[in-house]
């Protein structure tokens, strides 16, 4: 880690990075919001999804006419990307033309903001509003299923999915699940405590779980066949985390 991301990581601010190819702009942007955002810069769009990659902001400003890469390519390879797919995208643009909104959204941006018309105080209202929104959503999923409203190129689907995959095998832990997701194990610590504050290996543990009780109100499954479905070799292991999350050992939730 460099010293730049060293202060980033160590400020309690979020970090923004802005992309745009305008020097004064981008001088502007940060004048509005480096009281409240740490702020990086990218002067152009492969410089902008580089940082992304390095960084993993918390929110990123994108200009849409760039040299070299445009925000349109930006946003397409961010959200195709499932290191950076999480990362809320906010286009800027000077021209208000309908078609291109709806070019930018259809690649995953997440809002717009007309250069014409944005103020500290609206743009600071704007990305606050981005972020407890996400922070709502994160807080709404946590430990349970993944609601129906998250997206196919949601990073925490594609977790959920990848533990339900390989449920069953004892020894599917951190570093299968990043080889998994193309991630290294300590970006994945990062992104799954950032998306929903647990760590890997508690994710694993709540996705096997709650897929535990589902099996066993089936009625079709007493408790050692549940553990073993699950991954756990050791059924006491099994009946203690079970407990510990539910308040009740795994017996007491077999359908009679």
């Amino acid at each position: 880690m460099d010293l730049k991301e060293k202060q980033n990581r160590e400020s309690n601010k979020k970090v923004l990075l802005i992309i745009d190819d305008s020097p004064e702009y981008r001088m502007a942007l940060r004048v509005m919001l480096e009281q409240v955002y740490t702020v990086v810069e990218a002067m152009d769009g492969q410089e902008g999804i580089r940082l992304a990659r390095q960084l993993l902001p918390d929110i990123i400003l994108c200009d849409v006419k760039m040299p070299l890469e445009d925000g349109y390519g930006c946003c397409r390879s961010l959200k195709a990307n499932p290191a950076t797919c999480h990362i809320p995208l906010v286009m800027l643009t000077g021209e208000e033309e309908e078609k291109g909104q709806i070019r930018g959204l259809e690649l995953g941006a997440d809002d717009y903001v007309f250069k014409s018309s944005c103020t500290a105080v609206f743009l600071q209202a704007k990305l606050k509003n981005i972020l407890v929104n996400r922070s709502l959503l994160r807080q709404h999923y946590v430990g349970k299923e993944i609601p129906r409203e998250v997206g196919a190129n949601s990073f925490i689907l594609q977790a959920f999915m990848a533990i339900k995959e390989h449920i069953a095998e004892a020894d599917f832990g951190v570093n299968q699940l990043a080889a998994c997701l193309s991630l290294s194990p300590t970006t994945l610590y990062r992104r799954i405590k950032e998306e929903t504050s647990l760590t890997p290996i508690s994710l694993i543990r709540v996705v096997r779980l709650r897929k535990a009780l589902d099996l066993l109100q089936t009625g079709h499954f007493n408790v050692s066949e549940t553990a073993m479905a699950i991954g756990y070799n050791d059924v006491s292991s099994f009946r203690r985390h079970f407990a510990e999350y539910f308040g009740k050992v795994p017996s007491f939730y077999i359908k009679k």
